[in-house]
């Protein structure tokens, strides 16, 4: 369900998934409701920079309390830290 916009008043996050050909993001109040989402085709080589502004289309000047990114990978537990996957160019 997809709201008119996020709440100024409250805490929003936004969430984005890098997984596959395509990068998703969503912003959501703290209660979970889904004010804004973007889909985009991932742009592997230029990673950071996308995210970055794909983090503020998103934001607008809403306030935002954090952001996470989920991506699929072999990951350190001690230190958590990706160090293989299939969908993107990783380099340490």
């Amino acid at each position: 369900m997809q709201a008119d916009g996020p709440n100024q008043a409250e805490k929003n996050y936004i969430g984005v998934d890098l997984s596959g050909p395509t990068l998703r993001a969503a912003l959501v109040s703290a209660a979970g409701e889904v004010a804004r989402v973007l889909e985009a085709p991932l742009e592997r080589e230029q990673l950071v920079e996308q995210i970055a502004r794909v983090v503020a289309d998103l934001r607008g000047g809403t306030s935002v309390e954090a952001l996470g990114v989920g991506l699929p990978g072999l990951v350190d537990p001690r230190t958590g830290r990706v160090h293989f996957s299939t969908d993107l160019p990783l380099r340490e």
